[in-house]
């Protein structure tokens, strides 16, 4: 006779990172058996919360890995006009194909909604970002202002908006603009270099 399943999650569900980070792999096992009715509402509860931690919590390291990876992007700006006078810009930021095939499956998941913050650093020594609204651009044909700048297959591009002055918690950052794709490229190659 099998033994009658019990959920072992204790009886604390509030979320909390470290205690998932403990408790998951040590709680491994096959997929919730069907149930209508539970034997207590701390079982209730436990089914009910460790569906979600479990769906999501493997997208939220990866989203935490992600955030710390510096990645560089070039800007291109959205209409004509001098670039201190810009508010809208398109960011190209070239994620690479290791990038993307080492997160495949949570870039699915946390790019299905197309807005974000783009967090944008001078230098590594920065300890506040500035914060730009963000909306993933999924076509790119039919953008003029791209023409000059040919985005590959594993670049990101967003659509961005400068912050105001008076929202920001630091010194702005300025945006340098280059002619095209080659030149932005050699750009960013020489800034990392540096």
């Amino acid at each position: 006779m099998p033994v009658p399943f019990g959920y072992s999650y204790g009886e604390e569900h509030s979320w909390n990172d470290a205690r998932y980070d403990e408790m998951l792999p040590e709680t491994k096992g096959k997929q919730f058996p069907l149930a209508l009715t539970f034997d207590n509402d701390n079982e209730h509860v436990a089914a009910l919360t460790q569906s979600q931690v479990q769906d999501i919590m493997w997208v939220h390291k990866a989203a935490l890995e992600i955030a710390e990876i510096p990645l560089r992007a070039y800007f291109v700006p959205a209409r004509d006009g001098p670039v201190y006078e810009c508010k809208l810009f398109y960011a190209i930021v070239p994620l690479g194909r290791a990038f993307l095939e080492k997160y495949k499956e949570a870039w699915r998941r946390l790019t299905k909604d197309p807005l974000l913050t783009l967090n944008l650093w001078d230098d590594k020594q920065d300890e506040v970002p500035v914060p730009w609204t963000a909306s993933i651009q999924e076509a790119m044909r039919g953008i003029d202002a791209l023409d000059c700048y040919p985005v590959d297959v594993n670049d990101l591009v967003l659509y961005v908006r400068r912050p105001r002055n008076q929202d920001l918690k630091r010194d702005p950052i300025s945006v340098k603009v280059c002619r095209d794709r080659t030149s932005a490229t050699v750009a960013l190659q020489n800034n990392k270099e540096q």
